[in-house]
């Protein structure tokens, strides 16, 4: 069930409206938490808060994304082609 409040009913149908379209709702930060754990595991605190971003804070899509994929590809994840790199890394649902 959607909540009274009309922000949280407004940004769920936007959402929802822009995954059925194939694009990626922005995520506003990265979670710190997360930022945390990837760079305990060694992973530069940049490119945390990037892929952590683009992921939408999926910190195991993250951490597959930066596994598999050189640093320098990581410019993709703002370019016109981000919605291929965001399937090639996310479950299909």
């Amino acid at each position: 069930m959607l909540s009274s409040d009309d922000g949280d009913h407004d940004s769920f149908v936007h959402s929802l409206i822009m995954r059925m379209m194939g694009q990626r709702a922005p995520t506003a930060e990265a979670d710190p938490n997360a930022v945390r754990s990837l760079m305990e595991m060694g992973f530069p605190e940049d490119r945390c808060r990037v892929v952590l971003k683009h992921f939408k804070n999926n910190i195991n899509t993250a951490m597959d994304y930066m596994i598999n994929t050189p640093q320098e590809a990581d410019s993709l994840l703002t370019s016109n082609q981000s919605q291929e790199v965001s399937a090639a890394f996310e479950p299909d649902e």
